[in-house]
């Protein structure tokens, strides 16, 4: 009987928390944001790393981060922070509460919110924030609320490792990070790791240029790629704003954060606080990566939860406003064409 090299496939191991990618072969772990999981093509593969770029003045990057290690708590999984001004008991003691189902929430929105405009008849049947990509109840990753805090003196222990910084002066942080982050993401884990880098490359972090960066990044994209591990890091990129195509080069995917006070494009929408710009999506799994139509989104932060919803400008709420508007400016050119 002639042999054949064909082998039998084993069981696929399974990762609580994780799916299978619909454009490749890479399982994914929610973010904690429905919205942004949408943005980056469903959620984050593992073994590739996320850059959210603070915004100066605001701290809607840290409502991430919490969403990100509620998650991973949530789902067990082991959870490795890097920071250096704040304790990892201080940050769990903020992580949001686990809700079952976000529709009561809802319910009470829609109740609590303004009654039925008037609006143009091209926006009446077109969904809340537009398109597809939205912050939308698809049932990957779980729920939170803001307003209360997580009990993770139960069955929702974390599985928790922290990189130690009090025996290290600041400028050997960053070199004494990545070693350390090499020797726990090699340490086997029987579920997927996430990594939380917080404030990286500020001052109290040493003396870090652009390329000091860079090659951190690489040696830690290195480290991470085919591993079930994946890494959140922010960074205050308006320090490196001359070099910022240079970082996001060794990054996978990268979001920046504006306040509607800085960013000119939302000065206008009351309803927002700040703009969230996809200015990296890239798997490194497969040729194509999944495009959101635009790379342009608005997020709020309501008292319950933190909403990603695509960018768009409020509809002419009044007809009068409009006609009244073509009314005066017919009668201004009459003037001038009058002599």
């Amino acid at each position: 009987m002639q042999s054949t090299s064909f082998q039998r496939r084993g069981p696929v191991r399974q990762i609580k928390g994780a799916k299978r990618s619909l454009y490749n072969d890479s399982l994914l772990i929610s973010t904690g944001v429905p919205g942004i999981d949408s943005i980056i093509g469903g959620g984050l593969p593992l073994g590739t790393i996320l850059l959210v770029e603070e915004d100066e003045t605001t701290c809607y990057g840290d409502v991430i981060e919490r969403y990100f290690i509620a998650e991973g708590v949530v789902n067990q999984h082991r959870v490795i922070i890097a920071d250096t001004i704040e304790k990892p008991s201080e940050i769990l003691s903020k992580l949001p509460s686990i809700i079952e189902t976000n529709t009561e929430a809802d319910v009470k929105e829609d109740k609590n919110s303004k009654p039925d405009l008037k609006i143009a008849w091209r926006y009446e049947n077109s969904q809340k924030g537009g398109g597809k990509f939205v912050d939308r109840p698809t049932r990957f990753g779980n729920y939170y609320d803001l307003s209360e805090t997580m009990d993770i003196t139960g069955e929702l222990k974390p599985n928790l490792e922290a990189v130690d910084f009090s025996d290290v002066i600041d400028d050997d942080k960053a070199t004494t990070l990545i070693e350390r982050l090499i020797k726990l993401i090699e340490t086997p884990s029987e579920n997927a790791s996430r990594v939380l880098i917080r404030r990286f490359a500020r001052p109290f972090w040493g003396n870090l240029c652009s390329i000091d960066i860079c090659k951190f990044l690489l040696k830690l994209r290195n480290a991470i790629r085919g591993k079930p591990t994946s890494i959140l890091l922010t960074i205050p990129m308006h320090i490196y704003e001359d070099d910022s195509n240079s970082i996001r080069n060794f990054v996978d995917f990268a979001l920046e954060l504006n306040a509607v006070r800085k960013d000119k494009k939302v000065a206008g929408l009351a309803d927002y606080h700040g703009c969230l710009r996809l200015r990296k999506s890239r798997s490194p799994y497969s040729l194509h990566t999944p495009q959101p139509d635009t790379s342009d989104w608005a997020f709020k932060q309501r008292r319950t939860k933190f909403v990603v919803e695509r960018m768009h400008l409020p509809p002419d709420l009044g007809e009068n406003a409009s006609r009244g508007k073509e009314e005066s400016d017919m009668v201004s050119q009459k003037k001038k064409l009058e002599f």
